[in-house]
């Protein structure tokens, strides 16, 4: 049994498109265009016989009979609806429709009695109701994310049926753990129990060797992960550029050419993203000055190619090795653009203070730190203000934490009294008083063991990477048996006493690409160096046979995150 989103994701398009021969039409909806995306390019399509792919939505006037219509939808009522459309008039030969998830008998007889023509050949439930990323990887693209404290909500019932068909994807039965402290983990473990109660019979697979174990775990319980800035390649093109659905806009980038404005970071086609994707910076841009010295080597070109501008002149000197090397160009104007930031906004400067204030506790040297960054014009007023929310986290609790001061300078800087209400906001949403986990690692003997371990360790070249994401230790905690379960209780028991070899976790409020390439370092998809508690966890992962997939509602960046804690004005409970 494979525990490998991507797989699992391309063998269902794999059996969508090449189910049938002859000619054929793709027929989707928004969100499984994008899912199909993910996974299978168009040329991929097109040589397996899919000469058309359009929205199901769209109106057709031409009779397209020679051809055979796939359709790939989410099992949804809007579908249902225009699926009965087509199917009251249909413009291809035959229908072959495959729902991402399990479709209520309900709707399903409502679409049985449009079939006046019996043009449908076969209609199956194909679970692909997710977006795969990376082997380790998937998100469910909801936003907002963070939701009311309402049971009822159609945002939640999408993150059952999410999760849910990712269950069925890689054919577990899992035993479910929740966040105890969140009612939105403990409203999606009550429906997905019930979920599989329901669907006993799609959800009866081979009994494995031990019994997989999902976790939904509330982003809650780290709100410090999204505002740190990373600095891993994937992870500070999201930060800094933003990714969708591996399409980078660069249109606001300087240096970003003619064909170069929009990119696509897709591993199976691209090589040097699939094996740098998890690299840190400094690393990349040795790499990439490789890169492009295996092309100056060949076009005998002469000069310099030390620097990224030296690079880009090389590029622009030499149009017809652009052309037939894109992959060269897409990197080289994506380090451009994030050394142009990094350096526009001396962010290696507010890195480093971040990261000490994320794991050292020092208030009076932090405190002087930061006022410093305060008054530096070079430094951006929102990192300023996102530096100074990672101290509010820290220190909120100490009486001399100066947050009165530090908001008035912020104001004074033109921080609009909106963006200022985000402390309280932030706090009140994963705050010390809301959080049970140990995101400081200072409230546990174990915790401060682990911090003074870490400190030692980490040394200087490593300044940038010093702060580990919370699931890290929660994954050790899982595969060594010891998650609590007063903060973590089942809502489905365990069967026997054997620790999960493969475990998901969920993170409701959405993940990071930083927690998805620590996994993928646990897993060993990843041979990057790392720092050394994730390569200690990873050394005991793969010594003992555990696997991890990572999921989350959507994959957020600061920004992305700073707008969700926007919305939330009171805490769950």
């Amino acid at each position: 049994m494979v525990f490998d989103v991507i797989t699992c994701a391309t063998e269902y398009v794999r059996k969508i498109v090449e189910g049938c021969s002859g000619l054929k039409a793709l027929l989707t909806d928004d969100e499984t265009l994008s899912m199909i995306g993910l996974v299978y390019s168009q040329l991929e399509a097109y040589n397996k016989g899919v000469f058309l792919i359009e929205k199901l939505e769209t109106p057709r006037r031409e009779l397209i009979k020679h051809m055979k219509c796939l359709v790939f939808v989410r099992p949804n009522s809007t579908n249902i609806s225009l699926l009965q459309r087509e199917l009251s008039a249909p413009k291809f030969g035959e229908y072959h429709i495959f729902f991402s998830n399990i479709i209520r008998k309900t709707l399903l007889e409502e679409l049985a009695e449009s079939d006046t023509f019996e043009t449908v050949t076969e209609v199956q439930e194909y679970f692909l109701d997710f977006y795969a990323v990376a082997p380790q990887l998937f998100h469910l693209n909801v936003l907002p994310c963070m939701l009311s404290n309402s049971g009822e909500n159609p945002i939640l019932e999408r993150l059952v049926d999410g999760v849910t068909s990712l269950f069925l994807a890689i054919k577990m039965r899992p035993a479910i753990r929740y966040d105890a402290n969140s009612k939105l983990c403990r409203f999606m473990c009550e429906r997905m129990s019930v979920r599989m109660d329901q669907e006993n019979a799609l959800f009866d697979f081979r009994r494995r060797d031990t019994n997989p174990v999902v976790l939904i775990l509330d982003r809650m319980q780290d709100p410090l992960t999204p505002l740190v800035t990373p600095w891993t390649y994937e992870a500070m093109i999201h930060e800094l550029i933003g990714i969708k659905n591996n399409r980078v806009n660069l249109r606001h980038s300087p240096d970003a050419k003619k064909g170069f404005q929009e990119v696509v970071l897709d591993p199976k086609q691209d090589r040097f993203y699939n094996v740098n994707r998890y690299k840190n910076y400094g690393d990349l841009g040795v790499n990439i000055k490789s890169l492009v010295d295996q092309f100056q080597e060949k076009a005998r070109y002469s000069h310099s190619t030390a620097t990224i501008e030296d690079m880009m002149k090389f590029l622009e000197a030499y149009p017809e090795l652009r052309s037939s090397s894109s992959e060269v160009t897409k990197h080289v104007t994506l380090m451009s653009e994030l050394s142009r930031l990094v350096t526009s906004r001396h962010l290696m400067d507010v890195a480093q203070l971040e990261q000490d204030i994320a794991c050292r506790n020092s208030l009076t040297e932090h405190q002087n730190q930061l006022f410093k960054m305060l008054e530096n014009p070079n430094i951006h007023v929102e990192d300023k203000f996102r530096l100074s929310l990672i101290y509010a986290l820290r220190y909120e609790e100490v009486p001399q934490n100066r947050m009165g001061e530090i908001k008035d300078s912020l104001k004074k800087l033109g921080l609009s009294a909106e963006r200022l209400q985000l402390f309280g906001s932030l706090l009140r949403y994963g705050g010390n008083a809301r959080r049970t986990s140990d995101i400081f690692q200072s409230k546990s003997i174990l915790g401060m063991v682990r911090n003074t371990v870490r400190r030692g360790i980490v040394g200087v070249e490593n300044v940038f990477a010093q702060h580990v994401p919370l699931i890290v230790h929660l994954i050790d905690d899982i595969m060594k048996g010891r998650l609590k379960e007063t903060e973590f209780p089942f809502m489905t028991p365990a069967s026997g006493k054997n620790v999960p070899k493969e475990i998901l976790i969920f993170i409701a409020g959405g993940v990071t690409y930083q927690e998805s390439r620590a996994v993928a370092i646990i897993n060993g998809e990843s041979q990057t160096d790392s720092e050394p508690e994730i390569s200690a966890v990873a050394n005991f992962a793969q010594s003992n046979g555990f696997r991890v997939i990572l999921g989350g509602s959507t994959i957020h960046n600061s920004k992305s995150f700073l707008t969700e804690v926007s919305r939330v004005a009171y805490p769950w409970r």
